[in-house]
C-alpha cells in the first residue's frame, strides 16, 4: 500500500514538473517573438536616386551609412536602396569620382533624391626627363653584341633567326604560338617576358 502512495506521488510530482517546464518555454518563445517583432518594427529601409545637375541618373555612386558598416553603389538608373536601417536619424554620405561628396541626413522609410555636381580636379603638372650617357660597351657590365646597319644589309638579316649568322652562341626559335624565343650564351626564356632585350639604334 505504501509502494503504490509513493508511486502515486512520484508521477504526480514528475507530471508537475513537466508543465512548469512547458510553461517557461512558452514564456521564452514568447519573449523572443516580442523582441523580434519590436526590433521588426524599429527597422526600416531607405532609397533613393542620385543625379547630377542635368537630371541624369549617376551609377557606381557609393551610398554609405554613417556611423555603420552599412553601404551599397547606385545602379545604372542611378537608383540605392538600404534595408534593416535601425530607426532614428540617420546620415548618408554620397561618394563618386568626378563629383563632390555629398552628406544627406534623412530618416527611416524615406525615399529620397540627391543631387551631385561634378568637380573639375586638376592635377600637378608632372615634368618627365631622360638622359642618355654615352660609353663604351666595354665598360659596360653585360654581355652585349652589337654591329651596324651595313652589317644587316650585308648578311641580309630579314629577322631575329638570321642573327644568328653575325651574334655568336645565339639560338632563336618559333614555338608557333606567336612568339620568337631567343636565347643567347645560354640565357633565355619560355615566357612573354623575355630575358634577352634587342636594342635598335637608329
Amino acid at each position: 500500500m505504501v509502494k503504490t502512495v509513493d508511486g502515486n506521488i512520484g508521477r504526480f510530482v514528475l507530471k508537475k514538473d513537466r508543465e512548469k517546464m512547458k510553461r517557461i518555454l512558452s514564456l521564452i518563445s514568447l519573449s523572443l517573438l516580442i523582441c523580434f517583432a519590436v526590433n521588426a518594427q524599429q527597422n526600416g529601409k531607405i532609397s533613393g536616386v542620385v543625379i547630377d545637375a542635368k537630371n541624369i541618373a549617376i551609377s557606381g555612386v557609393t551610398v554609405q551609412v554613417l556611423n555603420s558598416n552599412l553601404s551599397t553603389l547606385t545602379n545604372a538608373s542611378g537608383a540605392f536602396e538600404f534595408n534593416n536601417v535601425p530607426a532614428g536619424k540617420v546620415s548618408l554620405k554620397f561618394t563618386a569620382i568626378g563629383y563632390a561628396s555629398v552628406v544627406k541626413n534623412t530618416n527611416i522609410n524615406e525615399n529620397i533624391g540627391v543631387v551631385l555636381a561634378e568637380t573639375n580636379l586638376r592635377l600637378d603638372e608632372v615634368t618627365v626627363s631622360a638622359q642618355k650617357t654615352d660609353e663604351k660597351i666595354l665598360n659596360i657590365p653585360a654581355a652585349i653584341t652589337a654591329f651596324s646597319a651595313a652589317k644587316v644589309t650585308d648578311y641580309r638579316i630579314q629577322n631575329t633567326r638570321d642573327l644568328s649568322a653575325i651574334v655568336p652562341n645565339l639560338y632563336s626559335s618559333n614555338p608557333g604560338d606567336g612568339r620568337n624565343v631567343i636565347s643567347i650564351r645560354g640565357i633565355g626564356t619560355t615566357s612573354y617576358d623575355p630575358a634577352v632585350a634587342t636594342y635598335i639604334d637608329g
